[in-house]
């Protein structure tokens, strides 16, 4: 698991979780606190794929010394059927059958082998995918404009827009407080439970974070 940090929160203690594991992006720092966000999430997307080569390198290695074995164990088993050919016959028809089929007995057992691998190798993939997907629809979520407005829950933006535009952040930190309680609907509660973090909406999300 990689964690990532999008905004500043409380979260670097020994009973949290991740807090032992490496965080992203640098130094874990929010992404949201970067002067270009952009350049935090290309660092997100780097580490990523950084890491997914190394866990994948380590696994082909293993594979790779996996099937050496194999290929060693099939050898060893051609060599001993090999031997038992040469033998006198016993007269058995069962024993020659068996034999016979050995080969293909063989045959199958690789091709098993070689199906599973790709199983493997296509899982990874999606893997691979559906973290580059989350990276990207993350990039799309911060990019949004406070310009835009746009709300999945219907909510207005449009006081917060102006105030951020006059400049008076005070006033905006409590107006975008107020939007976010809105949006979950928390207004009576006045707070938001990790549970409503986790939940917020995406587009939401990248008006309230602009």
């Amino acid at each position: 698991m990689i964690p990532i940090i999008l905004d500043a929160c409380d979260w670097n203690h020994s009973y949290v979780p991740f807090s032992k594991l490496n965080v992203l992006p640098t130094h874990a720092k929010p992404i949201k606190s970067w002067a270009d966000p952009d350049d935090a999430f290309t660092i997100v997307a780097q580490r990523i794929r950084e890491t997914v080569e190394q866990l994948s390198a380590k696994k082909l290695a293993k594979q790779q010394a996996a099937e050496q074995q194999r290929q060693q164990q099939l050898a060893q088993k051609a060599a001993a059927a090999k031997g038992k050919a040469r033998k006198p016959s016993t007269g058995k028809k069962a024993t020659e059958r068996e034999r016979l089929r050995e080969p293909e007995r063989l045959k199958q057992q690789a091709a098993a082998v070689a199906e599973q691998q790709r199983q493997q190798d296509l899982e990874q993939q999606r893997a691979l995918e559906q973290q580059q997907e989350e990276v990207q629809r993350q990039q799309a979520a911060q990019s949004v404009s406070v310009n835009d407005l746009m709300s999945e829950k219907g909510v207005d933006y449009t006081q917060l827009r102006d105030l951020l535009q006059g400049g008076k952040w005070q006033d905006a930190d409590q107006e975008t407080a107020a939007r976010m309680f809105e949006v979950m609907g928390r207004q009576r509660e006045g707070y938001l439970e990790l549970k409503n973090i986790l939940n917020f909406p995406c587009t939401d999300l990248g008006v309230e974070s602009t």
